[in-house]
């Protein structure tokens, strides 16, 4: 329930393109698309509204804000469910950081400087407002949610263009 799920995508610009599940590895075939946004950055996949299917988040860089795509189960997405930022999204990783069987959001950015935005999931597709966790580098580019210290609970780990370092935050909630 609400975990992360595979879908095959392709970003492209200004483009989010489902690849049916069908196919056999190697083969492609054209699939219905969606516009995402002005500069769409990265994207992450999950069970946002608790339906059962596979929904896609992406980074709107230029637009400012999360474009949440809710998938409709065949490998086709509704319109695209725009959230305001007031940063520019770099990177968006999704983990379920507060233990509640929810997706959250960790969303890396260029404002505000040296902060990655958390988003709970409030498991209809919404999430809560963004609380900003400290990394000390203004740059993420990419986020990842591995468990690395093995309390069971997903880590964050960014990679920050601007002080060409990666970034560990040790999730330690109760």
């Amino acid at each position: 329930m609400g975990a992360p799920t595979s879908l095959p995508l392709i970003l492209v610009p200004g483009r989010l393109l489902a690849l049916p599940q069908q196919l056999p590895v190697g083969t492609f075939t054209p699939a219905p698309s969606v516009a995402c946004g002005t500069f769409p950055w990265t994207l992450a996949s999950a069970d946002f509204d608790g339906d059962g299917h596979t929904d896609v988040v992406t980074t709107d860089h230029d637009g400012s804000g999360l474009i949440l795509f809710r998938g409709v189960g065949d490998g086709t997405f509704g319109m695209g469910q725009n959230t305001f930022l007031a940063v520019q999204p770099t990177t968006v990783a999704v983990a379920d950081w507060n233990r509640d069987g929810i997706p959250d959001l960790a969303i890396g950015s260029w404002g505000p400087p040296g902060a990655v935005l958390v988003m709970r999931g409030n498991g209809d597709g919404t999430f809560g407002a963004p609380v900003a966790i400290d990394i000390g580098g203004p740059g993420p580019t990419t986020a990842i949610a591995p468990d690395l210290d093995g309390n069971g609970l997903p880590d964050l780990v960014i990679a920050d263009v601007s002080t060409n370092a990666i970034i560990v935050v040790l999730n330690e909630s109760k």
